[in-house]
């Protein structure tokens, strides 16, 4: 009758305890992951998605371990029934020592359970030879060497014949228990193998020793006993027992680099059952230099990305489903080399290119991943209670930091495998000799050398909380390689420690730190394992509280951030014939109460008289400013001379310029100049038919407005517009001098050259591809339509909805006249008409829409403002010229608290170079900040000055709190040396309404 093993589970409270810690987990991360796959939260795409593979990598890994964690179980010890008869095998290879082979078999004679002993010898050594008869140990064998351990193995089954044999590794030194403790389980005849824990007896040989044992401590622990309680427990080459007939029903011991996995995958295939015994019957040596260890850890990922790419798609319709899933993620404990490759990548890329792979705030830290790194300790530290020894417990740094140092090994193992590149089976080393391994250490020293580069530059360049995390995490790497890189130097550290101990009290001091650090970690390993539940439910509570006192998460990141939208909306405006003085704007107030609309521009023309007498319109444009409105004046030179733009290039009329412009200058508010408009227009006089003309045009224009620059009339937005698309480049004063195009969007209707109705889009499409290759606000300086042929309504309704497919159009003047005599056909609708009527009958309502449209992020801004000037002569001088302060409230992101986008180098080049397209020179911002070197540095880059002012508490009695005011002097002083020297600076401003608002705190 067939007796079926009993499954022992963990205790009732631990079973409990570390479900309810897995469970929590599973929350964590799905909240997180939630968090993290949010659109607003992904920043760099490339630097997005490694960090998303990573993640998604690290968390697999988690919840494969957390679903073994969730079954732990250990098999009940059968009564053995009968005698089994049982072979031992063990191996030997050429170079392998012989006092190490020797020891291990003769711990194998003295196994008390009935056996024979083997020496599968592949170097038919006469040595190992004499030491087996000595001992009683059959010696074997093979001339045809093939196969590798596994076949060695197989060659003595063909002579071996007992219903159960062991494989040991000649390192792996048995008890005389051993048999006795694995026997019983065969009583099942389902069982096909037995595994028992692999442990090590020179685990602190060395620290690459240390870190290559503490890598399997959690695997033979509570992994393998979850494992057996899913039935995919796995066979370890150095130590396991096979039942005769489940080797011979799947051709023997399988052959590969792998070998032992892929023997239980066969027997698992196969339908074999398989038990983990969680008891030190034997101990090994584990590799204790970097040379043994890698060479091992390349084998194992050489032969388990084979087996998972080549042998276990043919053996899937064997396994049951857990252990479909069981052999398809194991493998993919190697691919950590690619993953750690992504995570050296992912700050050096970030800090070289500036870029931010993951949008966070503070809260998210605290709120999302704090606690989930806390639960994923503590379920790790709950779990130890289920290691072999007390001593295997703790946070196993040595192992995690080889592991992360091993990446270009695992790499070449994958690489190797995809290319099919043959590695030789070569015994890992036994000898624990010292070596220093520089070649090795190569890799992962460059790893280190480019991140601190990229630190160094990073920050160098970008002051930001993004890149210093970034930093941490390139530091954080670099360290960590450089560990693994100095500790591989094992002779270089006997010198230095041989010299360290000849200092007395430094021996003594070493000895001490060393034993109290290990006192110290066993109390917190401690705390941490057995308060892992109460420690849980403090985190859950914590979480819950931050919810609910935050809501939701975009709260806690503060302020969200949509698509900036550049400044200066749509400018809707008019021309009205009959406003000529301020008490004609009234015609205004009817027209907008008539339209039901709200302008912001208003059209006005203004001759250059004959003998240059004629008056400036101030009281007009102040009237017109005082309806918030701006003026655009169309500025005609109706000059007495036959070549208009020739003379003004000449400078004959400069006098009268300079004129001008102060008055525009003293006017104040904002002004939109046109100048000289329709220069391709031979109805004005300005317009000439020289083959000059162009060339005069652009000079005159250029000259006028360095004329207003010169004087400081800073406040007039230059407006350059043609009459036909087909001169718009040949008369185009350049990008410095034209701050809009505007252009003449008009319908003649029947009045046109061939007599045809056109729509808006037939008007303008013929301009738009100089306008976009100018990237500058486009403004219609005269919009409108006839009735001649169509409803001018209807008309401009289309038009009204078609302007918002063309993002670039910033304004639309309507053109509102019925005295336009610029016939430009002998076409009249009767004999009595003398002027165009392109007035509105009626406005339609999609008027108002336009002032609500976004502007496209490539339009550069009008580069003016409103300028206050001092009523002083007196100047102010930046590298010997007349500065004038045109500036900008800068004060976004004080701190990170303020949102989750600080102020990096990318968004300050962003935000400085609108604020200079506006037109502004200086930024004004409180301070100090973290950003106070990026703003500094950048606003020199942008040519943009820096108003630095000191926030100073209107609350704070100055007389009475001295520390306070000491404080204050403190800082003020420090941060003026530190920065005193900064081009940017400007100016110094201390406290913001400090004065003003004293009286309100202090009477």
């Amino acid at each position: 009758m067939r007796k079926v093993i009993k499954l022992i589970k963990a205790s009732g409270h631990e079973n409990l305890a570390i479900r309810l810690l897995i469970l929590s987990g599973i929350c964590f991360l799905a909240v997180f992951t939630a968090w993290y796959l949010k659109e607003q939260n992904s920043g760099y795409t490339p630097l997005y998605l490694l960090l998303c593979i990573s993640l998604s990598y690290k968390f697999l890994k988690l919840l494969f371990e957390w679903y073994h964690y969730w079954a732990i179980s250990t098999s009940v010890r059968p009564e053995l029934t009968r005698t089994w008869t049982v072979d031992m095998l063990t191996t030997a290879m050429p170079g392998e020592p012989f006092e190490m082979i020797e020891e291990t078999l003769t711990a194998m004679v003295n196994v008390r359970y009935p056996h024979t002993t083997w020496l599968c010898d592949e170097g038919n050594d006469p040595a190992l030879k004499a030491l087996c008869d000595r001992l009683g140990v059959r010696h074997v064998t093979r001339t045809l060497k093939t196969n590798a351990k596994a076949g060695n193995i197989n060659n003595a089954l063909q002579q071996a014949t007992g219903e159960i044999c062991v494989v040991l590794d000649p390192d792996h030194v048995p008890s005389p228990d051993f048999l006795d403790e694995v026997i019983p389980f065969f009583e099942n005849e389902k069982v096909g193998f037995v595994q028992v824990v692999q442990a090590y007896k020179n685990s602190s040989s060395s620290w690459i020793a240390r870190g290559a044992a503490q890598q399997t401590y959690t695997f033979y622990g509570p992994l393998m006993m979850g494992m057996n309680t899913y039935g995919t427990a796995q066979a370890i080459g150095a130590n396991c027992t096979f039942r005769r007939a489940a080797l011979d029903s799947i051709g023997g011991h399988a052959a590969g680099l792998a070998e032992d996995m892929h023997t239980a995958m066969q027997l698992h295939a196969a339908g074999w059952e398989s038990v983990y015994h969680p008891k030190i019957v034997a101990e090994g040596l584990v590799p204790a230099n970097i040379n043994a260890y890698y060479k091992q850890q390349l084998k194992w990922s050489r032969g388990t990305f084979d087996l998972l790419f080549h042998a276990y798609p043919k053996m899937l319709r064997g396994f049951s489903l857990r252990q479909k899933m069981h052999y398809f993620l194991l493998p993919l404990h190697f691919a950590a080399g690619l993953v750690s490759l992504i995570d050296f990548l992912i700050p050096i890329i970030a800090l070289f290119t500036m870029e931010v792979p993951l949008y966070f705030g503070k809260a998210e830290l605290v709120w999302l991943l704090l606690p989930l790194v806390m639960i994923i300790l503590l379920i790790r530290q709950f779990s130890q209670r289920w290691l072999m020894k007390p001593q295997e417990r703790g946070f196993h740094i040595a192992g995690g930091i080889l592991l992360i140092g091993t990446w270009w090994v695992y790499c070449i193992g994958f690489f190797y495998t995809i290319f099919g590149v043959r590695v030789p089976y070569i015994p890992t080393p036994k000898e624990d000799s010292l070596t220093n391994n520089w070649v090795l250490s190569i890799p992962n020293f460059t790893v280190a050398a480019v991140s601190i580069s990229a630190v160094v530059y990073g920050l160098s360049r970008d002051w930001n909380p993004y890149n210093f995390i970034m930093a941490g995490f390139a530091l954080l790497n670099a360290i960590m390689m450089l560990i693994v890189v100095f500790l591989s130097q094992q002779l270089a550290i006997v010198s230095v420690r041989s010299r360290f101990a000849l200092i007395r009290p430094a021996k003594k001091l070493a000895g001490f730190f060393y034993a109290a650090n290990g006192h110290i970690f066993s109390f917190i390993y401690g705390c941490l394992r057995n308060g892992a539940p109460v420690l849980a439910i403090l985190i859950i509570i914590s979480a819950g509280f931050v919810t609910w006192k935050n809501k939701n998460i975009e709260e806690l990141s503060g302020i969200t951030i949509t698509n900036n939208k550049e400044t200066g909306g749509f400018y809707t405006g008019v021309y009205l014939p009959a406003i000529n003085n301020p008490q004609s704007l009234s015609v205004l107030d009817q027209f907008e109460k008539s339209t039901g609309t709200d302008l912001s521009v208003v059209s006005v023309y203004d001759a250059w008289s004959s003998n240059m007498s004629g008056g400036f319109p101030s009281q007009l444009l102040t009237a017109i400013a005082a309806k918030r409105k701006i003026p655009m004046i169309t500025w005609e030179p109706w000059v007495d001379s036959s070549d208009a733009m020739s003379s003004i290039a000449a400078g004959s009329y400069d006098e009268y310029v300079k004129a001008y412009t102060q008055m525009i200058k003293a006017h104040k508010a904002a002004v939109f100049i046109r100048f000289g408009h329709e220069p391709d227009n031979f109805a004005y006089p300005w317009a000439s038919t020289k083959l000059s003309a162009a060339d005069n045009y652009k000079a005159a224009f250029r000259r006028v407005v360095k004329i207003f620059r010169n004087e400081g009339a800073l406040n007039a937005t230059w407006v350059y517009t043609p009459w036909l698309s087909e001169t718009l480049n040949k008369y185009y004063p350049g990008d410095e001098y034209v701050d809009w195009i505007g252009i003449t969007a008009l319908n003649y209707g029947r009045a046109s050259w061939d007599g045809k109705w056109r729509s808006f889009e037939e008007v303008y499409r013929p301009y738009r591809q100089f306008l976009l290759s100018h990237h500058k606000p486009v403004m219609l300086a005269e919009f409108g339509s006839t009735s001649y042929g169509g409803n001018n309504t209807e008309w401009l309704a289309d038009a009204m909805a078609t302007i918002n497919d063309y993002k670039e159009i910033k304004s639309a003047v309507l053109f509102n006249t019925d005295k336009d005599k610029n016939w430009i056909t002998p076409w009249r609708p009767d004999s009595t008409t003398q002027f165009i009527d392109w007035t509105i009958k009626s406005m339609p309502n999609a008027m108002g829409r336009l002032v609500k449209r976004e502007n496209p992020d490539w339009l550069k801004l009008p580069a003016n403002s409103t300028l206050y000037t001092s009523s002083t002569s007196r100047s102010l001088l930046v590298d010997g010229k007349p500065f004038y302060i045109k500036g900008v409230a800068y004060n976004t992101s004080q701190s990170w608290k303020d949102g989750r986008n600080p102020l990096t180098r990318r968004q300050l080049e962003k935000d400085f170079n609108a604020i200079s397209a506006m037109g502004a020179n200086a930024i004004s911002r409180y301070a100090p900040t973290l950003y106070d070197k990026n703003i500094l540095t950048i606003a020199d880059e942008k040519k943009l000055k820096v108003i630095y002012g000191f926030h100073f508490d209107p609350k704070t009695d100055y007389l009475k709190d001295k520390d306070e005011v000491n404080k204050y002097i403190e800082e003020v002083t420090d941060k003026v040396m530190e920065y005193r020297d900064k081009p940017a600076i400007l100016s110094w401003n201390l406290g913001n309404e400090t004065f003003n608002l004293l009286a309100e705190n202090f009477s």
